[in-house]
C-alpha cells in the first residue's frame, strides 16, 4: 500500500457506521494526478486489489461512491438526454428540409466529432469527466449546426441551377 498511498495516522470519533444494518467502513483518497487519473485507479483497484479481498471474503460487499456516483449518474442523464436529443434533432430537421436523407447527411458529421475529441483527450492524457462530456455535447451542436449551414447552402445553390458537385465544393470552400 505504501507504494501508491502515503499513510497519516492520527485520532478521530469513533463510530460504527450502518447502512440497512450493515457495518460500513469508508476508505477516502485524493487523487495525484502527476500519478495517474481517477478512472485508472478505481479500475486498477477492482482488479487487483478488491479481487483478492472478495476470493478472500467473498462475503464482502463494495461499492464507489461521491464523486464516482455522481459521475456516473449524470453519465446516465447525459446518454439518455442525448436519444432524444439526436430522435428530436433528425425530427425537426426533416421537418425543415422536407427530406428524411438529409439530416442523416447533417447527423453523420456527429460521430466524427465525438472521436475527435476523444482522440484528443486520449493524446493529451486526460481522463473523460463530466465537463468533458458537456463539452462533446456543446460540440455536437456546432458540428450539427455547421453541416445545417453547408446543406441548406446546398439546396440553394442546386435551387439557382448550379450542378450539384459544384454546389457541394462551393459549399466546402465557404
Amino acid at each position: 500500500l505504501r507504494q501508491v498511498a502515503e499513510l497519516k495516522y492520527g485520532q478521530s470519533y469513533s463510530a460504527i457506521r450502518r447502512i440497512d444494518g450493515r457495518r460500513i467502513v469508508s476508505v477516502r483518497a485524493l487523487v495525484d494526478s502527476g500519478v495517474g487519473n481517477t478512472g485508472e485507479i478505481q479500475r486498477s483497484i477492482k482488479q487487483e486489489l478488491l479481487l483478492k479481498i472478495k476470493s478472500q471474503n467473498p462475503q464482502l460487499q463494495y461499492s464507489f461512491e461521491g464523486a464516482h456516483r455522481a459521475q456516473t449518474n449524470t453519465m446516465d442523464g447525459v446518454k439518455q438526454g442525448g436519444i432524444v436529443a439526436l430522435i428530436l434533432i433528425y425530427s425537426l430537421l426533416a421537418l425543415q428540409f422536407r427530406s428524411y436523407f438529409q439530416p442523416v447527411i447533417i447527423m453523420t458529421a456527429i460521430p466524427f466529432g465525438m472521436v475527435g475529441a476523444l482522440l484528443g483527450h486520449l493524446l493529451m492524457g486526460y481522463s473523460l469527466s463530466v465537463i468533458s462530456v458537456l463539452g462533446i455535447v456543446a460540440l455536437t451542436g456546432i458540428v450539427v449546426n455547421d453541416s445545417l449551414i453547408l446543406v441548406d447552402f446546398i439546396n440553394r445553390s442546386r435551387e439557382r441551377g448550379t450542378p450539384i458537385r459544384q454546389a457541394i465544393v462551393e459549399a466546402g470552400v465557404r
